[in-house]
């Protein structure tokens, strides 16, 4: 494999954070300007190989240790690691961030506790058995990498050494990573990114030292309308690579047989309830109700909400614009993820939502039958779809 810059750029700077310099550090010991070493970790530029040999020896390894590591994050799916200590806001916040990494064209993976399990850092525990926490967690992040693309994949980690590392003091941290066969001091270099979840207990700030010192750190106020949105927003920044869907399209396709829909590999079904509101503190505002088996997801403008602030928005429905209720089919792969919603007003159409590379075309599977594209149409928007039918048009 060749030794891109982004590889190597990603792994200079998880040695540097896992020995705890700053940039400014690592340049003073190297002989170069902060900028260097920056244009390093970033992939804007490679450091010469006596550098590079100056850089393992400060990191204590070998130079091809070095080399080899590099390669072998350019091979490995990425795991973001994300911290709290409240299970019900990760609960949330992992499907979210999991839909929006997916929409952009990632190949996701959950790694979490079931609600049985055992939470290291969050539940009192002797040794042995924060041990057997941090084995399990360790195992049930190796096993959701393994079968994941290496380039587009990403590991979402919930309830492992992220709470382990911060949930507890940090002798009682240390004493736990240690008894799990962990360096504490580089715990968190396991992960690319950590989402740290802000929370009222206090800890934020040490929580935050914790993962600063090792890793990258996106910190999302768990408490604000907008945190699940935020999250998968941050996220994305975040990432080394870019996002590989880039471009959104909007299109009619002929309506297709329920079975068919349902018998497409890897396919999500959804109810979806739309309501548009006038507020006093805003304009517009779309609001989602995402019903998937037992469970509902609620947005405000593409945001997540709670119930019960999503019931007071419902307060202010603009009276002029109907309610849509729609069927939703979901599925992504390598190349798109599309979303089919179908509408009863509609009987012999369906609108398609489609996440893409830049400038690909759109390739729709079997069963699924180009009408047209209708993204420059403001007659398929769903603030129009509404109008048109408070006013009996369809």
């Amino acid at each position: 494999m060749t030794l891109s810059k982004e590889h190597l750029g990603r792994t200079l700077a998880q040695l540097r954070k896992g020995a705890g310099l700053s940039q400014r550090a690592v340049a003073a010991r190297a002989g170069v300007s902060d900028r260097a070493v920056s244009k390093w970790e970033t992939g804007a530029a490679f450091p010469g190989m006596d550098t590079l040999a100056h850089l393992a020896d400060l990191y204590g390894m070998p130079l091809a240790d070095l080399i080899a590591q590099a390669e072998d994050t350019g091979r490995r799916p990425r795991r973001i690691a994300f911290v709290s200590g409240a299970r019900s806001v990760v609960a949330t916040l992992v499907p979210l961030c999991a839909r929006a990494l997916m929409l952009k064209g990632f190949d996701v993976a959950v790694a979490a506790p079931r609600d049985d399990e055992p939470v290291p850092g969050q539940n009192p525990c002797r040794t042995d058995s924060a041990r057997a926490a941090c084995a399990l967690a360790l195992a049930r992040e190796d096993a959701a990498a393994a079968g994941l693309d290496p380039e587009r994949g990403i590991v979402l980690c919930a309830g492992g050494l992220a709470d382990a590392a911060v949930g507890l003091d940090p002798f009682e941290a240390e004493r736990l990573l240690s008894a799990a066969g962990y360096d504490p001091a580089r715990a968190a270099g396991r992960y690319d990114v950590a989402l740290l979840v802000a929370s009222d207990d206090g800890a934020d700030d040490e929580r935050a030292r914790a993962w600063r010192a090792a890793g990258q750190v996106v910190s999302v106020d768990a408490w604000t309308h907008d945190a699940g949105a935020a999250a998968g927003t941050a996220l994305l920044a975040a990432l080394a690579a870019g996002a590989p869907f880039t471009a959104a399209r909007t299109l009619l396709v002929r309506r297709a047989s329920r079975l068919a829909l349902d018998a497409l590999p890897g396919v999500r079904t959804a109810t979806v309830e739309t309501t548009f509101t006038r507020t006093p503190h805003a304009g517009l505002s779309q609001l989602d109700a995402i019903e998937h088996g037992t469970r509902t997801v609620y947005l405000a403008d593409g945001l997540p909400i709670g119930r019960d602030r999503f019931s007071w928005m419902l307060s202010w429905a603009d009276p002029a614009l109907a309610r849509l209720r729609a069927e939703r089919w979901t599925l992504c792969d390598a190349s798109a993820c599309l979303a089919v919603d179908r509408f009863p007003f509609m009987p012999y159409t369906d609108l398609v939502r489609a996440h893409l590379p830049e400038g690909a075309p759109v390739r729709l599977p079997h069963g699924i039958e180009l009408v047209r594209d209708v993204t420059e149409s403001p007659r398929f928007s769903l603030p129009t779809l509404a109008r048109d039918r408070a006013l009996g048009r369809l």
